[in-house]
């Protein structure tokens, strides 16, 4: 634990329900946040083990869920964390995920590894994602929510993760030098490119953008780049570029 965070450690909000659609920079936020408040930070994952919603335990701060059956209730907890990414980033990896493990420590969901698969996966997910961020981001505000999108925080990893601690601690000074401490232990940095997937097809990516086009433009995601490059720049502040459903 970083020490100048010991103030703020006292002053954690309790039973934050973190939405966040898969591969969106949920494990990041969570390593970042237990580190920088320390063991203090009390954190649960709804689906192997706790099971109830908010979590049961009153000291619980932080819990996941990633809403795959879209029946998590919005505003059920008085706080959320609501993380989103690009889905031609996020699908791709969440694909990976699935093979090697599955989620929720169940066996993996993909039988076998294939063009096909891959292609019969993406088509589902695209339209779960639109689904999911209507649900969470598009259709109205959300009092008491965060909203960390994955390609702020890499672009800006002290300061987005800095504006988390603030939200857990709200009535606690934030401490700029323990943050940066932190986030430097992770080497935050974009890690995925479209044209190194195993399965990379230029056109059907295309496809899958135009699918969800409206959704990517609502929340002011510009083009994918489909080259060597990192993924697309968003208008500044979202809250400006969709409206109020993103504050």
């Amino acid at each position: 634990m970083v020490l100048a965070a010991e103030a703020a450690a006292r002053e954690l909000r309790c039973r934050v329900q973190g939405v966040s659609f898969p591969r969106s920079g949920h494990n990041l936020l969570r390593h970042f946040l237990q580190r920088y408040f320390g063991d203090t930070f009390h954190y649960c994952f709804y689906y192997p083990t706790c099971r109830s919603r908010p979590c049961s335990a009153p000291t619980n701060h932080f819990q996941k869920n990633h809403d795959f059956d879209l029946k998590l209730p919005v505003g059920e907890s008085a706080h959320h964390v609501i993380q989103v990414r690009h889905p031609l980033y996020s699908i791709p990896s969440h694909y990976e995920f699935e093979l090697v493990e599955g989620e929720n420590g169940r066996q993996p969901t993909i039988p076998e590894d294939s063009a096909e698969a891959w292609r019969t996966y993406a088509e589902g997910q695209i339209q779960h994602w639109r689904a999911w961020v209507r649900k969470w981001l598009l259709s109205g505000p959300i009092p008491g929510a965060l909203v960390l999108v994955y390609e702020d925080v890499v672009r800006d990893p002290v300061g987005r993760l800095g504006e988390a601690a603030r939200f857990f601690a709200p009535s606690a000074p934030l401490d700029p030098g323990a943050v940066a401490k932190v986030v430097r232990s992770f080497n935050v940095r974009p890690r995925r490119s479209l044209p190194r997937f195993r399965h990379y097809d230029a056109e059907f990516f295309r496809g899958l953008e135009s699918v969800a086009r409206e959704e990517l433009e609502a929340l002011g995601y510009g083009p994918a780049c489909f080259e060597e490059a990192p993924p697309p720049r968003l208008v500044e502040r979202r809250g400006e570029a969709a409206g109020a459903a993103l504050a």
